[in-house]
């Protein structure tokens, strides 16, 4: 037996012959991962992915590929989250992808991984990749009136559901087909309440930057150079507002940000972030900018749908993160929660440049408390070859996620 088929014979025996699935509770209250994403002081987490893939290239589409992946991701936390007792947090993740041909269009390539501190590097070949690293390691505590912590620790900034442009530390993008956990980002925050409902927000991180034009073949990159990236804000919440200003300094970059959300405005939930970017390697003396508009409505129960406009002056900015190589972009998201234990999702993207678009279609089945079954179809539905989505190609996947 083909072993791309036999990972999937291994993915439906372990579904079938795991005691209790059968007997796995209806009385969830939501499907997600929250159990998995909130983990106990020790536990361990074990991810089973079976993928093929089909990217259309300069001549036309690619050969299928086939890949395997497995992920082992144990974590611990341990203390009272006090200042006299900080509470620390360690994630430990070894990961292995094995392809059936050579890999010639750099999916076995991990992302740049441009953390500062102790950051190992992924060990590569033509149909493999592994890495073994310490994804999260950090402190943290609060008191009446304040909060930190310290180390490499997962960030967010940013209202968007879909696209983030406030988020600057490793952001998710829309067809990222799994968004279990954000990679940890060696950084301090501090945040301190001035007032009810209003709170100042200073970060400072650290990362590397390889230099303009490395190679990007299967050699190890250049180990560049160590940048700060340093930001003070400020938040405000209140019971049908929300929001946060700051500036803060990057790669050269002076950034001005702005995120604001209204609560239950003409039947949803409305959001903006606006992002002014000057300065950098470019050279550039004027304000470029970043701009999300998005909205969420629950049309009925278990019924949610996301619409999000993106525009972009400059896509291609050395120290900001990619968030596509053009300039304006649509997307509608629809969510089902058809049973308290299944959840289907639905993503169109539009990307009103070249005309391109992509659909993507998800499926989360939440088979007992810990064990969960996942499936993602991708595929572009517009756009000329050589397009941004079209490019992309089409992409199956099946994943099998055990937690303890």
């Amino acid at each position: 037996m083909p072993w791309p088929e036999a990972m999937l014979v291994l993915l439906w025996a372990l579904i079938w012959l795991a005691p209790g699935l059968s007997q796995a509770s209806t009385g969830a209250s939501e499907p997600a991962m929250a159990e998995l994403e909130a983990p106990a002081d020790r536990g361990a987490l074990l991810w089973l992915r079976a993928m093929q893939l089909r990217p259309e290239l300069e001549g036309g589409a690619a050969p299928r590929q086939h890949l395997l992946n497995a992920q082992l991701r144990l974590h611990a936390q341990h203390g009272a989250g006090s200042p006299a007792e900080p509470r620390w947090t360690l994630h430990l993740d070894a990961e292995h992808w094995q392809a059936r041909q050579r890999e010639e269009w750099a999916w076995l390539r991990p992302a740049e991984d441009v953390r500062a501190l102790g950051s190992p590097r992924a060990r590569l070949g033509t149909q493999r990749a592994s890495r073994l690293q310490l994804d999260w390691a950090y402190l943290s505590a609060r008191q009446a009136g304040w909060q930190y912590s310290l180390g490499r620790q997962p960030i967010s900034r940013g209202l968007g559901r879909l696209w983030s442009v406030l988020d600057l530390h490793a952001p998710f993008q829309p067809l990222d087909l799994e968004r279990l956990y954000k990679p940890g980002v060696d950084a301090l925050l501090f945040d301190q309440e001035l007032s009810p409902g209003w709170t100042s927000q200073s970060l400072l991180s650290v990362r590397r930057e390889t230099a303009p034009g490395a190679s990007a073949d299967l050699a190890p990159a250049p180990e560049g150079r160590r940048r700060w990236h340093v930001q003070q804000g400020l938040a405000w919440s209140r019971a049908s507002d929300l929001g946060q200003l700051w500036l803060a300094r990057r790669s050269g970059l002076t950034l001005l940000g702005l995120g604001a959300q209204r609560l239950d405005l003409a039947g949803g939930d409305w959001y903006v972030e606006l992002l002014g970017h000057r300065g950098g390697l470019q050279a550039e003396s004027r304000w470029q900018h970043r701009a999300l508009l998005g909205a969420q409505y629950r049309l009925r129960p278990g019924w949610m749908l996301n619409l999000e406009a993106l525009r972009q002056s400059a896509p291609a900015t050395l120290g900001l993160p990619h968030l596509g190589r053009s300039r304006q972009y649509l997307a509608g998201a629809l969510s089902w929660e058809a049973h308290p234990l299944l959840q289907v999702d639905l993503l169109c993207l539009h990307n009103r440049s070249d005309a391109s678009g992509q659909l993507l279609l998800g499926l989360k089945w939440q088979l007992r408390e810990a064990m969960e079954l996942r499936a993602h179809w991708s595929l572009p539905v517009s756009g000329e070859r050589g397009s941004e989505f079209r490019t992309l190609g089409r992409a199956l996947q099946l994943s099998l996620l055990m937690h303890h």
